[in-house]
């Protein structure tokens, strides 16, 4: 359960079995130039210290306000693996 604008809510696919939640991180917004040597940073960590790989999922939307890579009308772009 999460507790959003006073509300509890249950929503399953934003929390992983480990507790931790997905959410929709922007880099850039539609319209907007990005330079191509311009950095746009980020710190994503792997899950364990053990891991060797960890993997990114890239989503695109065209809402301003997505919360959740599982929210309305966000859509799964490709998938990276480092």
């Amino acid at each position: 359960m999460l507790f959003v604008n006073g509300n509890w809510v249950i929503h399953q696919k934003k929390i992983l079995k480990n507790g931790r939640v997905i959410e929709f991180s922007q880099l850039a917004k539609r319209g907007d130039e990005v330079p191509v040597d311009q950095i746009i940073p980020r710190i994503f960590s792997p899950h364990s210290v053990f891991q060797k790989k960890m993997g990114l999922d890239l989503y695109i939307t065209n809402d301003d306000d997505a919360k959740y890579c599982d929210s309305p009308n966000v859509k799964l772009l490709g998938k990276m693996v480092y």
